[in-house]
């Protein structure tokens, strides 16, 4: 399938589902291919499907915001490896990041912290865009709270910055992710930031339940979740708190229930969560059968946080 063909059955689908018309068949492998063909293209979904249900009403119409959105070389570059044609994969790399007692915890816990693959000021970047983009001053904390429309609970809905960009594409970044999935054909997904204020009397943080970003319907994958810290974030600012070595036990926990709500409704109550606090451009990742949350920032500062995840292509 060539690039051109995935967006005429990709757009035309949408399109249809949006003029209520029934949801049209797709090969099973499809989820796939999407986010291989989104990995690619340098696109996160939310942004795709806004447009899409926002304001497309024809495949040109997709076509001309994809060349606003990403230019002509990426799309070019893009879709020549959507279509089928090698991937450069350079020299492997001599220095591996993980060593034996890594690829141990790994294994039994099924999460990682490592530091030190990402220079500081690129997170600085990244922390200043945050601010800009919502008007908000770390000097002046009554700019903290923004009622901003892309800011949503934590999560903040931008996807096209050149240094959100130059982080996931980061060599060093791609080979850790390289090394975990053990093969060098990955792409990074476009992944959104987070901001997390302090909480007050009149701001509640309301998204420090535990829970899994999986699609129940399907047996999990190999899939590997992933942020990165954009400034110090001890353990009162609202680190990732999640579930050691919970993957061991992820199918046999849903089996005890009638359907994956019950479960997902279940897990939000389960003890054992683990905080993992971290230094400015500390990356964690964890398997996606972990449970796990932010959680609720009591310091006297924001988190910023740049999420990080890749595709395999094969």
């Amino acid at each position: 399938m060539t690039s051109n063909e995935f967006i005429h059955h990709f757009v035309t689908g949408h399109l249809e589902l949006k003029a209520g018309k029934p949801r049209p068949q797709q090969a099973s492998d499809f989820g796939h291919v999407e986010n291989r063909w989104l990995a690619l293209h340098g696109l996160g979904k939310l942004e795709v499907f806004r447009y899409l249900y926002s304001e497309c009403r024809s495949v040109d119409d997709f076509h001309q915001w994809l060349l606003n959105t990403r230019g002509a070389d990426t799309i070019a570059e893009a879709g020549r490896l959507f279509g089928g044609s090698e991937i450069d994969e350079g020299e492997p790399d001599s220095s591996p990041i993980l060593n034996a007692e890594q690829w141990q915890h790994w294994q039994e816990q099924g999460y990682l912290k490592i530091g030190g693959l990402v220079p500081a000021e690129h997170c600085e970047r990244v922390k200043q865009f945050i601010c800009d983009y919502q008007g908000i001053s770390l000097n002046d904390s009554a700019t903290w709270y923004p009622n901003h429309q892309d800011w949503h609970g934590l999560m903040l809905q931008v996807y096209q910055q050149p240094d959100m960009e130059a982080i996931r594409r980061h060599p060093a970044v791609k080979q850790l992710f390289a090394e975990l999935y053990q093969t060098p054909r990955i792409a990074a997904n476009t992944d959104k930031v987070s901001y997390n204020p302090p909480e007050t009397e009149h701001w509640q943080f309301r998204h420090h339940q535990l829970h899994w970003d999986i699609d129940h319907s399907r047996p999990p994958d190999y899939y590997i979740q992933g942020l990165i810290y954009l400034d110090d974030t001890p353990e009162d600012r609202g680190p990732l708190r999640l579930i050691p070595g919970f993957h061991h036990r992820y199918l046999q926990y849903q089996q005890q229930f009638g359907d994956p709500v019950a479960a997902q409704d279940a897990i939000t109550r389960e003890a054992g969560a683990t905080p993992v606090p971290g230094r400015q451009g500390d990356i964690v990742v964890w398997l996606q059968t972990l449970p796990h949350a932010a959680s609720v920032n009591t310091s006297n500062k924001p988190r910023f946080v740049q999420y990080l995840s890749f595709t395999r292509l094969d």
